[in-house]
């Protein structure tokens, strides 16, 4: 048994495409004409032809109950909320923020079904965590699982311990070293095709970061410095690298 997704009655197929396309980023999968559905597998029927499918008048078809919602994440939350301001939609209620620390928003879609759109959580560990919650507490706040949290972080912590959303190429230019597997533009300048410090814990030890090497802090650390940046400040930033990621991958 498989769920394929829910299914709206509608007035105005057109206005309720218009909608979930432009405000919730839908995208059409099959139109059949008085039924469509998008690529997440919600779909959209008329009410006259849905009303004919439970052998109902339309009139006995009641939209608008409270007693459901269709349920949508986003990383960039604040962005969505001034395109929902701009749409004009009407709130079930204002910006709510829960004790995991998600804020979310619910409104009506034309037909008085409620949206509810939240931030995702993934972004709501990175948000704690990147404003100094130690990683426990994290877990403890959010309500999600101890590996869940750490493979959440472990997949923005770029191997050597450097948290890429520092860096002013982040994300417009540059999407991570994990996503561009370590062959930052400066690798070139040193003659390699990607940085050593990705190079040697992925590719050539198989691990995920270097957190996972028992060799942490090893000599790379110490020779890969920039340099416009002075001993004592380097050696700060190797320590606070080191302790990020023996409390992300702790040794057994």
């Amino acid at each position: 048994m498989k769920f394929e997704g829910p299914l709206l009655a509608v007035r105005d197929l057109a206005a309720s495409r218009s909608f979930y396309e432009t405000l919730l980023d839908q995208k059409l999968c099959y139109d059949f004409g008085a039924n469509i559905s998008f690529e997440s597998g919600l779909s959209l029927q008329t009410l006259e032809s849905w009303a004919g499918f439970l052998k109902k008048p339309a009139e006995e078809i009641r939209l608008g109950g409270c007693d459901a919602e269709l349920y949508f994440e986003t990383d960039d939350f604040d962005g969505f909320l001034i395109r929902l301001e701009e749409s004009g939609a009407a709130l079930v209620h204002p910006v709510t923020e829960y004790d995991w620390g998600q804020r979310v928003v619910r409104f009506y879609d034309p037909d008085r079904h409620i949206v509810e759109v939240g931030q995702s959580m993934k972004s709501v560990v990175l948000h704690f965590w990147r404003e100094g919650m130690p990683l426990a507490k994290v877990v403890e706040r959010t309500q999600h699982p101890d590996a869940v949290v750490r493979g959440w972080i472990a997949e923005e912590l770029s191997p050597c311990g450097v948290d890429c959303a520092g860096c002013g190429q982040y994300p417009a230019e540059c999407p991570g070293c994990n996503a561009i597997e370590g062959k930052v533009y400066w690798a070139r300048y040193i003659g390699q095709e990607a940085c050593p410090e990705y190079t040697c814990p992925v590719n050539e030890k198989g691990l995920r970061s270097c957190g996972e090497c028992r060799e942490l802090p090893c000599r790379q650390f110490y020779e890969m410095q920039d340099p416009s940046v002075s001993d004592e400040q380097h050696q700060k930033e190797i320590e606070e690298r080191v302790a990020r990621l023996r409390d992300l991958f702790p040794q057994k």
